[in-house]
């Protein structure tokens, strides 16, 4: 019986904990830096992140693994043994499944980072708005949300 290399020496239940490593630093968990805290004061500078790639980066990587992990979840070989290989169910699942963790998380991560990125703009907006005299627009960057709790 040949096997793959690496597959059969238990470089799978290895490579399973590395890949959920892997998705820990997800771009915009990692690198997004949101709007202020309310109250703000329109005077002073701030700094956020306001472009939306690292988020666009967690997307791609949350297809390309999740697509992975679901394309070996779907290829999974009915039987062991082919030509070249022998490659046992019980080592291409755990492979697939670490797949679909991964993509979870970087699409989580994903929309942590649009989240995070468009209240950055808006607060952007905001900021010369609120200097310029628009007392709307300023109370949104002095209001503090109530996020649907009740006091």
């Amino acid at each position: 019986m040949k096997h793959a290399p690496g597959l059969a020496d238990g470089t799978i239940r290895r490579l399973g904990p590395l890949l959920l490593l892997s998705a820990l630093p997800a771009c915009s968990f990692a690198l997004v830096k949101g709007r202020p805290s309310p109250p703000v004061d329109p005077n002073s500078r701030f700094e956020c992140t306001a472009s939306p790639a690292l988020p666009a980066v967690d997307v791609a990587l949350a297809v390309l693994t999740a697509g992975g992990g679901a394309l070996a979840l779907a290829t999974t070989p009915q039987s062991p043994c082919s030509d070249y290989s022998c490659i046992a169910a019980d080592t291409v699942k755990p492979i697939g499944i670490a797949g679909l963790v991964v993509g979870a998380v970087y699409a989580a991560s994903a929309a942590y980072g649009f989240v995070k990125t468009s209240g950055c703009r808006d607060a952007l907006v905001a900021q010369p708005a609120c200097l310029a005299g628009d007392a709307g627009i300023c109370a949104s960057l002095m209001r503090v949300p109530d996020n649907g709790r009740s006091p």
